[in-house]
């Protein structure tokens, strides 16, 4: 349980391409993490496995998370000026790449939401 608790925000943020490559930085980033992530990936196993279910529990329960964490809590889904602060050539591929999937009347891009959906899954 403590592999899931800290390989989570590592599979989650690190390896998808963190823009951070300092490992002291990437620790105590764990701090921020770790609550965000891990134990919602505890908490996710520990119901399927209490209530007797499967493999699809998970994944269902991991794709709602995904857009519970991405609409909601960092709010990337919605948001067309998610990365403004940020380095501004990232920003303009996010704007990119958000405005060609750009779903009409909802504001989402479906690239988007099909990352945080089957990725955080």
């Amino acid at each position: 349980m403590v592999g899931l608790l800290v390989l989570s925000p590592i599979a989650a943020e690190y390896l998808s391409g963190y823009q951070v490559f300092n490992p002291l930085v990437l620790l105590g980033y764990l701090g921020i993490f770790i609550p965000l992530y891990g134990t919602v990936a505890v908490l996710i196993r520990e119901i399927t496995r209490r209530t007797g279910r499967g493999w699809p529990t998970i994944l269902l329960l991991g794709a709602a998370f995904g857009l519970i964490q991405a609409g909601l809590i960092d709010q990337s889904l919605f948001n067309p000026g998610y990365l403004d602060n940020d380095d501004p050539t990232c920003a303009q591929a996010w704007r990119e790449e958000r405005e060609v999937t750009l779903i009409p009347g909802l504001g989402i891009s479906a690239s988007h939401l099909g990352f945080v959906a089957g990725f955080m899954a």
